[in-house]
């Protein structure tokens, strides 16, 4: 064998290795295999934007990271109803009724959910919202317009400003399952979206607490009882 082949084989090998450090480095579990994927207490430390997160590596999904760039987004999953230390069990996995998921990503959106209600969404809406209990409205919007595939539920939690904002898709056969979304800022420049079946819309309270302590609990030294933005 030449030298120069030599130099360029070590060369190859040289590049090949730090891109497998990179890569493989914060997702051992990829090589070891999953003997350990439910060990709560293998924590990976991450950080998207203005905020640092520290997460037991179960919850996490994905890690959405360019190799010479930084994080992008975080995808975590915890089982509904969620217990600190529960993990999603393999059964699970699949049953999107069982799984609470949580999406962090740059906050790109800065618009009030109070002006989304009175300066953009009423030319969209079908007419006014129905009270359909559990301090929801319901409201359906016009055909032809942008929304039209979903249907926005609106609340008001006690003491908030504010309105919550749930986002539903409409089901349409077994194809689309009926999911809803709620935008939460974490902060000036972290946003989370968690997403659930929508047949857990009547425990909104519930979810929107279990996702602001269960972040505020992933963020060191912050609040348990959560530190968001409006």
């Amino acid at each position: 064998m030449t030298g120069p082949l030599l130099v360029l084989l070590g060369i190859f090998a040289l590049f090949m290795g730090t891109v497998f450090a990179l890569y493989f480095g914060p997702h051992p579990e990829m090589i070891l295999g999953g003997a350990s994927s439910k060990d709560l207490s293998r924590i990976r430390t991450v950080t998207l934007e203005d905020a640092t997160f520290t997460i037991p590596r179960p919850y996490i999904l994905d890690v959405d990271k360019r190799i010479f760039g930084p994080i992008r987004r975080i995808s975590l999953r915890v089982p509904w109803p969620y217990e600190p230390g529960s993990v999603v069990s393999d059964a699970d996995a699949g049953e999107l009724d069982k799984i609470l998921a949580i999406d962090l990503a740059e906050r790109t959106e800065t618009t009030s959910t109070a002006d989304k209600l009175l300066r953009i969404y009423p030319v969209y809406l079908d007419g006014p919202g129905d009270a359909i209990g559990n301090g929801l409205a319901r409201h359906k919007f016009k055909l032809g317009t942008p929304y039209s595939g979903m249907v926005l539920y609106v609340a008001q939690l006690e003491g908030a400003g504010d309105p919550v904002l749930f986002y539903c898709s409409i089901e349409r056969g077994t194809i689309i399952p009926p999911l809803c979304e709620r935008r939460l800022p974490v902060t000036d420049k972290v946003m989370a979206v968690y997403r659930f079946h929508e047949r857990h819309l009547t425990d909104w309270q519930k979810l929107e607490g279990t996702v602001k302590q269960l972040l505020a609990s992933l963020r060191p030294g912050g609040s348990r009882n959560g530190s968001f933005h409006p």
